[in-house]
């Protein structure tokens, strides 16, 4: 039978913009891409690149996808109970990780408030159960947080996190002219592109295609592709859970899985 992983790259705030991939594994070594989205709405037929000012309806995701994933992984803090301040995976994460540039930002409220609650709902009412740090892939189907910064340091086994978001990009690279920093940005989106691609059964041409690294495009363009970047990212990660290659920091009310160094 084959196993279905949802990637979802979920915005903290209402209307906030978010990937969506969907990977398929039959009897191959390596999972297959069948579907990307930039948002919720795209995801399920309406093609934007843009999300509704409107809480996420996963219903209706996981009714276009025709069955329960075995594994939906959230780039979003979730917890059984509230989340205001800084959580025992959060601390866990950022001790191994923070000198490699990828320490965990705090949960709070109002970000991601009830966002969070609402997708942890809406996925429980499906039939999902959130994966704690005692989860097994024989007890699937789970959803779980995951964090793409870290698993990318760990599939391209980085010593320092990839500069790659399109937002950041002057962060980045102060000291260079703004059309070098552009340059620079479409670069590391192609690094991660190809990284991802090895990890995956088919081509990711009629997904993405590879930028074109003379053609200027849209901040708004390059921010959708690096969302869907990130949302395969995260189905990676649920699918390394599955093949027992992936481990959970955290405690009892925070879990956030990353893949094992391979």
């Amino acid at each position: 039978m084959p196993e279905f992983i949802l990637g979802i790259d979920a915005a903290w705030t209402v209307g906030g913009s978010s990937g969506l991939a969907l990977l398929k594994k039959e009897n191959t070594e390596s999972p297959s891409l069948i579907k990307l989205a930039a948002s919720y709405k795209e995801f399920v037929g309406e093609k934007t690149y843009t999300n509704q000012k409107a809480l996420p309806d996963l219903h209706q995701v996981i009714n276009e996808i025709g069955k329960i994933p075995h594994v939906v992984a959230l780039d979003i803090p979730l917890s059984p109970r509230p989340m205001t301040t800084y959580r025992a995976a959060d601390r866990q994460i950022t001790s191994r990780y923070g000198k490699k540039g990828a320490a965990v930002h705090s949960p709070t409220h109002d970000r991601p408030g009830k966002v969070a609650d609402h997708m942890f709902a809406q996925l429980s009412n499906a039939g999902l159960k959130w994966a704690g740090v005692d989860a097994i892939p024989e007890n699937a189907p789970y959803f779980m947080e995951v964090y793409p910064h870290v698993s990318i340091i760990e599939y391209m086994q980085l010593e320092y996190r990839l500069p790659y978001k399109v937002q950041k990009k002057g962060k980045y690279w102060k000291e260079y002219p703004q059309e070098e920093r552009y340059h620079l940005s479409i670069k590391q989106l192609l690094k991660l592109r190809a990284a991802l691609q090895l990890k995956l059964n088919h081509s990711l041409d009629d997904y993405l295609p590879v930028l074109d690294q003379e053609q200027k495009y849209k901040t708004s363009f390059l921010k959708a592709y690096e969302d869907q970047l990130d949302a395969i990212v995260c189905a990676l990660t649920g699918y390394d859970f599955l093949q027992g290659k992936a481990m959970a920091l955290g405690d009892e009310t925070s879990a956030i899985w990353i893949p094992n160094s391979i």
